[in-house]
């Protein structure tokens, strides 16, 4: 808002103004108090429980879009510069809205999440979610900043003094709040309507009354016409900075939290579309309309108004006070304070669904009552205009102050959001990074152009061109980070290559000099405890480690659960320690068994085997020792999964798992290939080595234990080795645990598969060996989190559709991604046969003889 004081009055348009005002916020407010007496729910307050038709979205959607921008801005731009202000507002709109309903409204409105943060966090974890929380929350206090500048700038016309210009704009933002609150959003679209008849009725009477004086008078208007530069005529002078506006506002406002809150509220994914269409042709009508009236205008005004001097109105003020009565004047005033309400109105509560659902109820008070949370929704709303109207308070340029709000917008969520929307797999870092680093360009932004950053600002873009360079940045990191998540991927198939292989010589490469920094470190690490600079801690019952050398992909979690059942035989009670690799939920406070998938695949699939038994989850697995310890008095024994390379921990048998056929691969270590450490420094803290997925008959499997003897002799290891085999059993129903299958079942089975495993490969040749035939096989990330679009969408639901009169293919899973399909199917299950295929290790009587001596000693009587 200008700080320079208004030089213009207009007492004769205050009280009918004030009237109307009065008159017109009674109606909403009483309005509101109908619509909001059975709001309980955060579906019925925040998406009136999806039950609106098409028209009455599309009508709240247009009126949500069209705010002062669209009038006053609009209006003084097609005054001053011509065909040129179309760039301003009228075509960035346009532009947004057809992306919506092109591109983004149907595949919103088929999310499940309440909230936008909610659905990114779906993809992108809590740190998506935390980022565009507060993303937001900012961008939402700055839209409203900029309807309440363009307000403000308005009634200083009413007002003699700016403190009282200031003073009024808070009424009316309070009051746009105090009905907003009221109702929730069920008041937003009703009262969007009211607004949009408002806004129409006064512009349409002062388009029809300029176009009546423009009839009477052509000879004025076109001396005015006549007059104006060769650049009015022009579509744009500058193309750069209209380009560039372009891409801020139809970028920003195509993702917006008002669009999603709407395609949200849809009953239906067409009535989406059509919601959609219908505000894109509503926003064309009403820019027509303002593009009309800014071009008639100077029959009336003369072409000498300058509406950015201070000292003189703005255009729409300018035409109030030239028409012949006062309650003239007042009607198309009040059609503009209606599009300041529908806009702020729409921003106000979807920012209070920010505050109270993504921030209060996911990190403060996740346990509180919906009627609690509508009661902090209610008090975020009615606080949101405070920070805004400090803004306001601050700022001289309408468009500069929407600008801001586009620019982080556009800088931060644009990508990320685009990708949820389209791809199968959203990249979960490559999100997060392209927030964090969108936001923080935004950011910067924001401090050059309030002059808060002056070092930045000789190196800065200018606006609107730095929300170009910001949307660029945010697009090269997205696709860089998941670029590298896809080599991260590949990276271990070139472990396990033929040196010659072209990208594996390429990888060894590349990936060389981080070997050596991962080696440094991991020898310093354990030199540290091997000359006493740090201490294993010892605890006062047996702790047996199962771990390898390599990553992943030894079958280390079936011969754990072999070796807890082992020990449990003694008979001891038996508790099992993991890191929970992979895990989207941290314990909090004291131990907690995993019982959760969100806990870690294989620590969850442990503790469905071992119900009576305690999988406790935790980086720090010492500590959780000791508190087993004390909470297990009669505790016998500990099982450390993965436990090898976990120093921290002293163990009393460490077994070390390598498989038969893969052996440790090109012998480097990670990321040039597959050892977490030297192969000698590993094997000198083995007790026992345990060769996995042994097969043939019982002489070659002796022939493979001998060959192995050998090669790890050569590498200063003369302990026991053991073959051990690692077997499917039969196939259990994922939602049936009653109903099984033996193996047999898939000779000439059409199946299509599922896995996270480090692993895939063995596995689609372990299912086809079985007799099966596989369609498709979705070979995700290790651990990686599992959607229902995976289904729903993509080459996976259509290898799951049979070619016609064929029988539906069986979906075939491993138990690792058993509890993470059926959390993510929900209640919406496929038409095909879903079955786990279950494993089981199968430990040498040798072996647990040699461990029951091992651990007996030790073990708590």
């Amino acid at each position: 808002m200008p700080l320079s004081p208004p030089l213009l009055t207009a007492p004769a348009l205050v009280w009918p103004l004030l009237a109307s005002t009065v008159l017109y916020f009674g109606v909403i407010i009483g309005g509101s108090l109908w619509f909001g007496r059975n709001q309980h729910q955060l579906a019925s307050y925040f998406l009136a429980n999806k039950q609106l038709s098409a028209g009455l979205l599309a009508f709240s959607f247009a009126a949500s879009w069209f705010g002062a921008t669209s009038t006053k801005g609009a209006l003084d731009a097609y005054y001053s510069q011509g065909l040129s202000g179309l760039w301003l507002i009228a075509l960035p709109s346009v532009a947004s809205l057809l992306l919506v309903c092109c591109c983004f409204g149907k595949r919103v409105s088929r999310l499940t999440s309440l909230s936008q943060p909610q659905a990114v966090e779906e993809a992108y974890g809590g740190l998506g979610r935390l980022v565009l929380t507060i993303t937001l929350l900012v961008a939402s206090t700055t839209t409203l900043a900029s309807q309440l500048v363009a307000l403000g700038s308005l009634l200083q016309a009413f007002v003699p003094t700016l403190a009282q210009a200031q003073q009024a704009t808070a009424m009316v933002a309070f009051a746009i709040a105090l009905y907003t609150l009221i109702g929730g959003f069920v008041t937003v679209v009703a009262t969007d309507v009211l607004q949009m008849v408002v806004l129409v009725g006064g512009l349409g009477f002062l388009a029809v009354w300029l176009a009546l004086q423009a009839l009477a008078q052509p000879q004025a208007l076109q001396a005015v016409w006549v007059s104006k530069p060769a650049s009015f005529w022009q579509l744009s002078a500058h193309w750069g900075e209209s380009l560039a506006l372009l891409v801020a506002f139809s970028t920003a406002w195509s993702i917006a939290p008002e669009m999603w809150q709407r395609m949200k509220a849809a009953a239906t994914p067409k009535a989406a579309q059509r919601a959609a269409l219908g505000a894109t042709l509503c926003l064309v009508g009403l820019s027509a309309l303002v593009f009309g009236i800014g071009w008639l205008s100077p029959v009336v005004l003369g072409g000498s108004l300058n509406p950015n001097n201070p000292g003189q109105p703005n255009v729409l003020v300018a035409l109030a006070q030239a028409l012949p009565n006062p309650l003239l004047g007042s009607l198309v005033l009040l059609a503009f304070l209606a599009a300041v309400g529908s806009t702020m109105d729409s921003v106000l509560n979807t920012g209070a669904l920010t505050a109270t659902y993504d921030l209060y109820y996911r990190y403060l008070h996740p346990k509180a009552s919906p009627q609690r949370l509508i009661t902090i929704s209610r008090w975020v709303t009615l606080l949101l205009p405070l920070p805004a109207l400090w803004i306001a308070f601050r700022q001289a340029s309408l468009i500069k102050t929407l600008w801001l709000s586009a620019d982080i917008y556009a800088c931060t969520l644009f990508v990320p959001i685009v990708a949820l929307l389209y791809a199968q797999r959203p990249q979960r870092q490559a999100g997060q990074a392209a927030m964090v680093v969108g936001g923080l360009w935004a950011l910067c932004s924001a401090l050059v152009q309030n002059d808060l950053a002056p070092a930045l600002a000789p190196f800065w873009p200018p606006w609107p061109h730095s929300t170009v360079w910001g949307l660029g940045l945010s697009t090269l990191v997205y696709a860089g980070v998941a670029a590298g998540g896809a080599l991260q991927r590949q990276v271990p198939l070139w472990h396990y290559a033929p040196p010659h292989q072209g990208r594996a010589v390429w990888g060894y490469a590349l990936l060389a000099p981080l070997s050596w920094v991962y080696g440094w470190g991991v020898g310093v690490h354990q030199a540290l405890y091997r000359f006493g600079l740090k201490r294993s801690l010892r605890v006062p019952f047996p702790v047996v480690s199962v771990g390898n050398l390599t990553a992943g992909g030894t079958g280390k979690t079936p011969v754990t659960l072999a070796v807890v059942k082992a020990l449990q035989a003694l008979p001891l009670p038996v508790a099992v320690l993991s890191r929970g690799y992979g895990a989207r939920l941290k314990p909090v406070g004291g131990l907690a068994k995993a019982t959760l998938p969100a806990l870690g695949d294989e620590a969850h699939w442990l503790q469905s085997q071992l119900p009576h038994s305690w999988v406790v989850v935790g980086k720090n697995r010492a500590a959780n020792a000791q508190k087993l310890g004390r909470s297990l008095p009669a505790l016998g024994a500990v099982v450390l999964d993965d436990g090898h390379q976990h120093a921290p921990l002293a163990k009393t048998v460490a077994l070390v798992l390598v498989e038969a056929t893969r052996g440790f691969g090109n012998g480097q270590l990670l990321p040039q290939g597959p050892l977490r450490e030297p192969v000698p420094a590993g094997l000198a803290r083995a007790h026992g080595v345990l060769l996995t997925k042994v097969v043939g008959t019982q002489a070659e499997v002796d022939e493979q234990v001998a060959a192995w003897q050998q090669r790890l002799g050569q590498e200063g290891y003369s302990g026991p080795v053991w073959p051990v085999a690692i077997a499917h059993t039969h196939l259990e129903a994922l939602f049936d645990a009653n109903v099984t299958l033996p193996l047999e079942a898939l000779q000439g089975q059409a199946v299509v598969l599922l896995s996270t495993l480090a692993n895939p490969h063995a596995f689609e040749a372990q299912v086809q060996a079985l007799g099966a035939t596989v369609h498709h096989h979705a070979a995700l990330a290790d651990h990686a989190l599992l959607k229902p679009a995976l289904l729903q969408k993509g080459p996976m639901a259509q290898a799951l559709q049979p070619p016609q009169g064929q029988a539906l293919p069986w979906l075939l899973c491993t138990t690792k991604e058993a509890a993470k399909l059926k959390a993510a199917l929900g209640e919406d299950l496929p038409q095909n046969p879903v079955y786990v295929l279950q494993q089981e290790a199968k430990l040498p009587a040798s072996l647990v003889a040699w461990l029951h001596q091992q651990v007996q000693p030790e073990a708590t009587p």
